[in-house]
């Protein structure tokens, strides 16, 4: 499965989740809680690495203005 079908599935449940019919159906609740939550940490660790990326980015464009960013950005 594919990084961004695992985001997909991740926000659906996010919806799923947040829909009080669903939590009318404990069985479906605690399904979709469970998979949410195997998933929180993936989704976490991609926001993470993205962050990450956008500093990066952030600091090479700085160093182009002033060389003290240059040493951040390819450290």
């Amino acid at each position: 499965m594919k990084l961004d079908d695992l985001l997909g599935e991740y926000y659906e449940l996010e919806q799923q989740l947040a829909d009080p019919e669903v939590h009318a159906n404990q069985n479906k609740a605690r399904t979709l809680g469970k998979r949410y939550s195997q998933l929180t940490p993936i989704v976490e660790a991609y926001r993470a690495l993205k962050g990450v990326e956008s500093d990066i980015e952030a600091a090479r464009e700085l160093a182009a203005e002033d060389s003290s960013f240059a040493e951040e950005a390819d450290g």
